[in-house]
């Protein structure tokens, strides 16, 4: 839960990449339009750099509107408006629509943890380490790593070129198998219900990412193939009526 943010931005990263190519395209754009229109008169458009700085000032509403429109009024507002409109009206919140829509996408898969639980859980958890009763999972990685020794195979699951059946990624993982990598490479003895609910969470966190939505699109083809296993019913009903 306190990953959310880092979360988030990691997510929005790709559409965000895009989005900052267009924005500073128009930005930059917009600044040289301002330094051909307002340079001549007006210092702050005097140059490339200061119309760029200008420009993000304006975004803040830092304006000074009484000496940009002694160019000319038309073009003065022309350039204004198609200013607000498009980066401030139009850009900017299509950024806040990326982020919000990859909040709630990282939001829906947290688990529903208060701040105060997840610090009690990560209390109970340090205390477990200490008392041997528990295993960190950084150890049980790294044991896994020293065995292995490429980070890559450790996550390919499927055999391929370079990644032979039945090891790396696709060696059949058992509690016993935990237990005994992590003895042999960390010299740490991992609990037996450590190792099942490890396995069992991993389990669920795959099927999960399998795990199709339903949409009202999937309620109309539900919906259809109820029409058509009815229909005969429907027709030979009334046929006898």
């Amino acid at each position: 839960r306190l990953a959310v943010v880092t979360r988030t931005i990691v997510k929005a990263t790709p559409d965000m990449v895009h989005f900052f190519f267009i924005l500073f395209s128009c930005y930059f754009s917009l600044s040289i339009i301002a330094v051909l229109l307002f340079g001549k008169d007006f210092v702050a458009f005097a140059s490339m750099s200061r119309s760029v700085i200008t420009c993000f000032r304006g975004l803040f509403g830092d304006w000074e509107y009484e000496k940009m429109h002694t160019v000319g009024l038309l073009a003065c507002a022309l350039w204004y408006w198609f200013f607000m409109l498009l980066l401030f009206m139009l850009l900017l919140n299509i950024l806040l629509a990326i982020l919000m829509e990859a909040y709630s996408d990282v939001k829906s898969t947290t688990e529903g943890l208060t701040l105060p639980k997840q610090v009690s859980e990560m209390v109970r958890r340090y205390r477990q380490t200490r008392r041997g009763d528990r295993v960190r999972l950084n150890d049980i990685w790294d044991a896994f790593f020293k065995t292995i020794g490429d980070e890559k195979d450790m996550v390919v699951w499927e055999a391929g070129p370079g990644f032979p059946e039945g090891q790396g990624g696709r060696e059949f993982v058992t509690p016993e198998l935990i237990q005994e990598r992590v003895m042999t490479s960390m010299k740490l003895q991992v609990p037996m219900n450590q190792a099942k609910r490890g396995i069992s969470q991993a389990q669920e966190m795959e099927e999960a990412k399998k795990a199709t939505a339903y949409t009202i699109k999937s309620v109309h083809q539900d919906f259809d193939r109820l029409n058509l296993l009815t229909r005969d019913v429907r027709d030979n009903v009334r046929q006898a009526v």
